[in-house]
């Protein structure tokens, strides 16, 4: 599957990951690649209200992996909020047990910087999300790719 949006803001962004979170099923996860300010943190924000997490969602940069319960009349289960950026290698993200939350079949997981980790070190089914930033201030263009 590949898809293209253009969201004119950041409330777009915020729903159109809100929809797209509907479509999710539990033990996904979704890999977010953009530069800084892309877009990246506000999707994550929409899967987050669109999972019905009531929580303030901010970027964990300093903390890597943020996790928020959620229950909606679709699933329950954990939403991983994990942010690459300060990682510097595989072994670092291993380090924190980044493997075990990627191979938990539950919940739904979002990373930042997908890159420093590699992809060949994902599971098998992951959507890979990609944000760029256009010349005016808020556009952006989303490109989704599911390789499951």
């Amino acid at each position: 599957m590949k898809e293209k949006v253009i969201s004119k803001s950041a409330q777009e962004t915020i729903n159109f990951a809100a929809n797209f979170a509907s479509k999710l099923s539990s033990g996904i996860i979704i890999a977010l690649d953009g530069d800084l300010g892309s877009g990246k943190t506000t999707f994550t924000k929409g899967l987050a209200k669109g999972l019905g997490i009531k929580e303030h969602i901010t970027s964990p940069t300093f903390t890597i992996i943020q996790e928020y319960p959620f229950k909606n009349n679709r699933m329950r289960g954990i939403f991983y909020h994990i942010d690459l950026y300060r990682i510097n290698s595989p072994e670092d993200a291993y380090s924190l047990g980044i493997d075990e939350i990627l191979n938990n079949p539950d919940g739904i997981k979002v990373i930042e910087w997908p890159d420093k980790l590699g992809y060949e070190n994902f599971p098998q089914n992951y959507i890979k999300i990609s944000f760029q930033s256009t010349m005016e201030d808020d556009i952006r263009e989303i490109s989704i790719e599911s390789n499951s």
